[in-house]
Parts: structure tokens; C-alpha cells; sequence
């Protein structure tokens, strides 16, 4: 696939990002990853900065779409991902989704994140949610 090299500001500045509320920052973050936009430290690292204070407010397509595209973006900040996934599996039964579950596995897997005790919490809710053939597959 061929990669765009845009530089930022694209349309508005950097320092915009503060304002920016969960779902659009899961949009951003999902836009750069599609469009596989190069050139984009500086958007996502002040996206980083807004993501944690933003965790407990996030829901868990906005928190598990963000994940997919710093996976994607093979942007790595550690801590925040775990605090992310974290955040995801804490959330209420009936809130939980199989694909939140199965983009946050394959991006721990993508960025060789290896964190035993997160995925098998991520096993664990897989289980509780009877996630089917179709689920499990996705989760490999």
C-alpha cells in the first residue's frame, strides 16, 4: 500500500488535540491508520497526552479503535496501551463487544507486546462472552 507523507498542521493545529473528546481522537487515530499517513509523531504524541485523561470516559469502541490504529501506526507508547486495554476489560458485561477484544489481542500481538497477565484477562473475557466459533477465530 502506498503511504501519504502530509505535514501538520493538515487543517488545524497541533494544539487542537486538547480539545478533542474520546471518539474524536478514536477517529484520528483510525483516519491516520487507514489512510496510512507517514509524518505523524507529532499528532500522535499529543493525542497520547489527551488519551490519559481521557481513559475513564472512553467507551470500548473508541478505546479499542485507538489501540488498532497505534497498532497499526506501529506506534508503541507502552503504558498508555496497557492502561487502555486495561480500561476495555473493565468494563461493564453487556458493554464488551468480541471485536473490542479481538483488535485489542491483535494489537498487542502486532506490537509484540507482551503483557501475560493483561491477555489472560483478555482470554478470560472471552470466555464470558461466549464469544463462538467466528469470535474465536478472530481472537487467533
Amino acid at each position: 500500500m502506498a503511504r501519504l507523507t502530509l505535514q501538520f498542521p493538515l487543517s488545524l493545529p497541533i494544539g487542537a488535540v486538547q480539545h478533542f473528546g474520546p471518539q474524536e481522537l478514536s477517529n484520528t487515530g483510525w483516519a491516520l491508520a487507514t489512510l496510512a499517513i507517514d509524518n505523524h509523531t507529532a499528532l500522535l504524541c499529543a493525542m497520547e497526552r489527551r488519551l490519559w485523561t481521557l481513559l475513564e470516559v472512553s467507551k470500548p469502541q473508541e478505546l479499542a479503535s485507538t489501540i488498532w490504529g497505534f497498532a497499526i501506526l506501529q506506534h508503541k507508547p507502552e503504558a498508555l496501551l496497557v492502561a487502555m486495554a486495561q480500561t476495555l476489560l473493565s468494563t461493564k458485561v453487556g458493554h464488551l463487544e468480541a471485536r473490542h477484544l479481538s483488535s485489542t489481542a491483535w494489537a498487542f500481538a502486532t506490537l509484540v507486546l507482551l503483557d501475560g497477565p493483561l491477555m489472560s484477562r483478555v482470554a478470560t473475557a472471552s470466555v464470558e462472552l461466549d464469544l463462538g466459533p467466528q469470535g474465536i477465530s478472530n481472537m487467533l
